[in-house]
């Protein structure tokens, strides 16, 4: 197995040997995802001058363009689409035919991510079909990648111009582009001009409240004890640039937020107060219920907007 060599670019310590790849005769002081934004909006510039048009924007004739192939899964899968290299040299993209369609959407642009990558066809040929992990740095850029693919920054911005920063912009907009709430929601944040942050929350236990109930239930054989209820916890949070706060995964809420009622569908709006743990803030908080994770807990998405200072 190649040794992960550790490498400085933007700032930031980078282990990942396509990142290394694609920086390779690139200034070190830019910051990869930077790098990898600007070759999808190539990518998408190019589909542009061959009649590639939205919003809505297609993936698969996006990938046809580029001649990669797409086809639909012929059975179950662990992840929601993979790329892989065929025999002729070519790529394949294989998407789970039980996937919504907005996350096929997305998956398909994060895999055509992985094709701006100059190492990409020998990644693909060794790569495993098993689900990657989130927190890879290779994954982290190729989402990044397939938001500027399947929302272009030109025509996103200036949809988010005309729309306020509530849940229902997140709906609007995710109709428009055929892409998730979620991912919608992480693109606003990028792009707005406004004070505001995505914040994805699941209702759970902190994990040491976790841990210590698992060590409760093999203490009585497997009977189990009342314990602690589970709160709405970060999971993560994407702000914008002008933000300038940060909730710490795993932080809870406030018991009394309005994104609870938005668990079991819809959507609410509130100004409240959170705390990141190190100070408190006043914000206006929009949220929206999303699909429950793979271990069924219920989440819910929040847009939350610093106020607009005035005077």
């Amino acid at each position: 197995m190649t040794p992960h060599v550790r490498r400085v670019y933007g700032g930031r310590n980078w282990f990942n040997s396509s990142v290394h790849a694609i920086m390779d005769g690139v200034p070190a002081d830019r910051d990869p995802r930077d790098v990898v934004c600007d070759l999808a909006q190539e990518m998408v510039a190019r589909a542009r001058a061959l009649g590639w048009s939205g919003p809505p924007f297609d993936p698969v004739q996006l990938a046809n363009i580029e001649s990669i192939r797409v086809r639909p899964s012929d059975g179950p899968m662990e992840s929601d689409a993979l790329i892989r290299a065929l025999a002729d040299g070519s790529l394949e993209i294989v998407w789970n035919q039980d996937t919504p369609s907005t996350r096929r959407n997305f998956s398909v642009c994060h895999e055509l991510g992985h094709t701006l990558f100059p190492d990409a066809y020998e990644v693909v040929r060794h790569r495993s079909a098993r689900r990657h992990n989130p927190d890879d740095e290779l994954e982290r850029l190729c989402d990044a990648a397939a938001a500027e693919i399947l929302m272009p920054r030109e025509e996103f911005v200036r949809d988010l111009t005309d729309l306020d920063l509530d849940a229902a912009a997140i709906s609007t907009i995710a109709r428009r582009y055929a892409a998730s709430p979620e991912a919608t929601a992480r693109r606003i944040a990028t792009l707005s001009e406004r004070s505001c942050a995505a914040v994805l929350l699941t209702l759970r236990l902190k994990l040491t409240e976790e841990r210590r109930g698992k060590q409760r239930t093999l203490a009585l054989g497997g009977r189990g004890m009342v314990g602690p209820d589970p709160k709405l916890r970060v999971d993560y949070t994407i702000p914008s640039i002008s933000f300038g706060l940060h909730f710490p995964e795993h932080k809870s809420i406030p018991d009394d937020s309005c994104v609870y009622e938005a668990l079991h569908g819809g959507s609410t709006s509130a100004v409240e107060t959170w705390s990141t743990g190190k100070t408190e803030v006043r914000l206006a908080v929009h949220a929206l219920s999303i699909p429950a994770d793979a271990e069924g807990r219920l989440r819910a998405l929040a847009l939350v907007v610093r106020p607009r200072a005035h005077g």
